[in-house]
């Protein structure tokens, strides 16, 4: 009994298939995530995350961390980004800069590659003796603790992706030659 021929290419589009769908959340909106930073209210930095191509907004997978240098050596970070939870896309740190001029940068490897930077002045928070923080601040203290990761680029991200796909395809691919008659 002969294997039909058409088994092989099938077997090989179906496992491409399979591993194909782990790249897809970054695929449906671009490649790269666009980082801008805004303002600092009260030192907590916030950065807007939207997809380069389409700019919408990056609500979840996302990874970020904010480091920052003031022209006098004094350095901050890395910090964890979080999420503000009414503001979808948008993400601040817990920790508060001094004030002072920095020069902002951050990065996010999830759910794709983005970088950003920035010069601020930021100003002192004055919470006085009884007042209550800003609304835009309060929103932290809810925010998940996540530890923070190692960034990568976009190149190690889809190293991986290619070594899955290869993976499955050579898998595929053996086990098509195994059940192959041998003449």
């Amino acid at each position: 009994m002969r294997t039909p021929p058409l088994l092989g290419p099938v077997a090989l589009t179906l496992a491409a298939a399979a591993v194909l769908p782990c790249a897809a959340p970054a695929l449906a909106h671009g490649d790269s995530v666009r980082l801008d930073v805004g303002d600092a209210p009260g030192g907590h930095v916030r950065t807007e995350a939207s997809w380069a191509d389409d700019r919408t907004p990056v609500a979840d997978g996302f990874d970020g961390i904010l480091a920052a240098t003031a022209p006098d050596g004094r350095s901050a970070g890395p910090w964890q980004l979080v999420g503000l939870p009414d503001r979808p896309g948008t993400y601040t740190t817990r920790e508060a800069l001094p004030a002072g001029h920095w020069r902002i940068s951050v990065g996010c490897a999830q759910p794709a590659f983005g970088r950003g930077e920035r010069e601020l002045d930021v100003e002192s928070a004055s919470f006085g003796e009884g007042s209550a923080q800003p609304s835009s601040v309060l929103p932290l203290a809810a925010a998940a603790r996540r530890p923070v990761h190692e960034t990568t680029d976009e190149a190690t991200t889809w190293a991986a992706v290619g070594t899955a796909t290869a993976a499955v395809l050579l898998v595929t691919t053996g086990l098509w030659l195994r059940r192959r008659p041998r003449w």
